[in-house]
């Protein structure tokens, strides 16, 4: 959420959802977007897309290699759309009950 209020002109969406099987959490703006090319990239660790953003003004490129190592421990996964808003949409993934195979 704090990745789209940093990049969206105006407005932000976060829908919460849930089925038998799944929880779900997908997050979107307004802003400009991540080119296609790059969706898979802004998953990995200290990647940084927009030049602006140094470790001196806040960030270390860690937060969404963190969100989806997390949600693979727990048998889910993050992946990144387009937003029918125009800007990004992440969407979190994972299931309502944990396997016995993800048990420690």
């Amino acid at each position: 959420v704090g990745n789209a209020t940093r990049y969206a002109q105006g407005r932000v969406k976060v829908v919460c959802s849930f089925d038998a099987e799944t929880c779900r959490v997908d997050v979107e703006d307004d802003g400009p977007g991540i080119p296609e090319e790059d969706w898979e990239s802004v998953f990995t660790p200290f990647a940084r897309l927009d030049d602006s953003r140094t470790r001196a003004s806040g960030g270390y490129g860690l937060g969404l290699s963190i969100v989806r190592r997390i949600l693979y421990w727990h048998g889910g996964q993050a992946f990144l759309g387009r937003s029918d808003m125009g800007g990004a949409k992440f969407s979190l993934v994972w299931p309502r009950k944990q396997s016995q195979t993800n048990k420690p």
